[in-house]
């Protein structure tokens, strides 16, 4: 309860920093804080980006359960890569 807590205060955060970013390396769907995928919902597609922390946890097995989030079709995209290809300018 408490981590919850703290993730919803971290993303209440993210608006006030125009280059700030996270991502959610070293964990599978199913254990994204429900703070950040309430966040990555709302509006913060352009603030998450999806990381597997390949090779121990590959993209694969990150992403087995990527249809239970919830997203649409245009924050989906934006998550796996298409706003990662903005920040970076790729």
């Amino acid at each position: 309860m408490r981590l919850e807590r703290a993730w919803r205060g971290l993303v209440q955060r993210f608006p006030k920093h125009p280059n700030f970013y996270i991502d959610t390396s070293a964990h599978t769907v199913q254990r994204y804080p429900r703070a950040l995928v309430d966040y990555l919902r709302s509006n913060g597609s352009t603030k998450v980006l999806f990381g597997s922390d390949y090779p121990m946890v590959t993209p694969s097995h990150a992403l087995a359960a990527l249809d239970t989030l919830g997203l649409d079709a245009s924050t989906k995209a934006l998550f796996l890569g298409g706003y990662a290809q903005r920040v970076y300018q790729l």
